[in-house]
């Protein structure tokens, strides 16, 4: 109810504030077909057709085949950037020789990308404005213990799991670990949220793109994505915000007591020492883009890791020994992490093999920027590099088959 009612009154404040976005919708309808930022001097791959008054169509070919349109023109143009409308707009493509070039390049903002691409300044998506040591090493080496035995079992006979749905479970805790210390990291609701949070705000997100740009602040109140995302949050903002007040009553009474107040190693307690209670910030945001920005991609990456074991069980014996001798000389610390080699070249063989996206370092010009080759990146326009080099044969003997070592 809580919920309804908070979502009811935003709406009402909202639509009296967009009365006049309608009528600006309408009015500038022809303008917004006709008018694109572009960088005029590459090739738009898919043309949006002269009958089609949206993007739609070209996103829904982008986002069935974005890996063949991509790896095709760098075949045959493979230094010649381009542009494509993407499931996230327009955006400009380039080779991974201009990766160097941009990589500190301040007038492309990765943040700015974020804001704008996850739709930061719409009610529910706010979350994903809040930006984002030896210390932690061994209370995660602790809590992946304790959650590999309750997720696993110590049953030493054979039995069969879903891979994704109990990885993602064990990062979901592990992560929680982190971040909100033992209150929460084993709270079935506050893991629950996490572990759907992510795909919640993608499935909105993906929904919200479909719409032109300009109508986006007011359809979101009505899609289905959007309205769950923000019951979510408001959920989300509940736990958190008691999860605070229990922690400060905590300190407040100790301090009273003339005890020093136990410290907490989390993302929480960072954070509030960090603000010092007196910067602003939404500790329930945090919590959010730390679960989004860890939880789904660390579990895509384990999950290809140990795939790739099952199909290459040779490598597993040396893996193991370097991890147990590595350990027995250091303990559980960043030092140890460093000295594992092989498990380094076999998570990095496993990304190579299978990324998280077929495109990397994404930017937003906030200012027009001409690269060395002549490239013209518009103010307001978003760029990213192609990764499909990882599969270059002039790069890679085998670039289809995995080599751990």
């Amino acid at each position: 109810m809580d919920s309804l009612l908070w979502e009811i009154k935003s709406l009402l404040e909202a639509l009296g504030k967009s009365l006049p976005l309608v009528v600006t919708i309408l009015l500038l309808f022809i303008a917004f077909k006709v008018y694109r930022p572009a960088s005029l001097n590459l090739l738009l791959l898919n043309l949006r057709k002269p009958y089609e008054l949206f993007d739609g169509p070209a996103k829904a070919e982008f986002v069935a085949n974005g890996y063949g349109i991509v790896a095709d023109w760098f075949k045959e143009n493979p230094e010649k950037p381009m542009r494509l409308i993407s499931d996230t707009g327009e955006i400009t493509v380039l080779p991974l020789s201009r990766a160097q070039e941009i990589r500190n390049e301040k007038r492309l903002s990765f943040i700015a990308f974020t804001y704008y691409s996850m739709y930061a300044y719409i009610l529910g998506f706010d979350r994903f404005r809040e930006g984002l040591g030896d210390k932690i090493t061994e209370p995660l080496a602790e809590e992946t213990s304790l959650s590999l035995e309750d997720l696993l079992t110590n049953d030493k006979e054979f039995h069969t799991m879903n891979l994704q749905e109990t990885i993602l479970k064990l990062v979901a805790r592990i992560s929680s670990r982190v971040f909100l210390g033992t209150e929460l990291c084993r709270d079935e609701v506050w893991l629950r949220i996490t572990r759907e949070h992510t795909v919640t705000a993608f499935k909105a997100v993906e929904e919200l793109r479909m719409w032109p740009k300009i109508s986006r602040k007011v359809v979101h109140w009505f899609l289905p994505g959007c309205r769950e995302l923000r019951a979510q949050v408001l959920e989300a903002q509940q736990i958190i915000t008691a999860t605070l007040e229990s922690r400060r009553k905590q300190k407040a009474e100790l301090l009273a007591q003339g005890e020093e107040p136990l410290k907490c190693n989390d993302a929480i307690e960072w954070f509030e020492q960090t603000s010092k209670g007196t910067v602003p910030y939404d500790p329930t945001a945090v919590q959010l883009v730390l679960s989004v920005a860890a939880i789904h991609t660390t579990t895509d990456l384990i999950c290809q890791v140990l795939i790739k074991l099952a199909q290459n069980q040779d490598i597993i014996k040396p893996l193991r020994t370097e991890i147990t001798s590595v350990l027995q000389e250091e303990g559980w610390s960043k030092i140890s992490l460093f000295k594992m080699k092989l498990l380094d070249s076999v998570i990095k063989e496993s990304q190579r093999m299978k990324p998280i996206q077929l495109t990397s370092m994404t930017r937003l010009a906030l200012a027009d920027v001409e690269l060395s080759d002549g490239t013209l990146i518009p103010k307001d326009s978003s760029l990213t590099v192609s990764s499909h080099k990882m599969w270059d044969p002039e790069l890679y003997a085998n670039p289809d088959q995995w080599d751990g070592y």
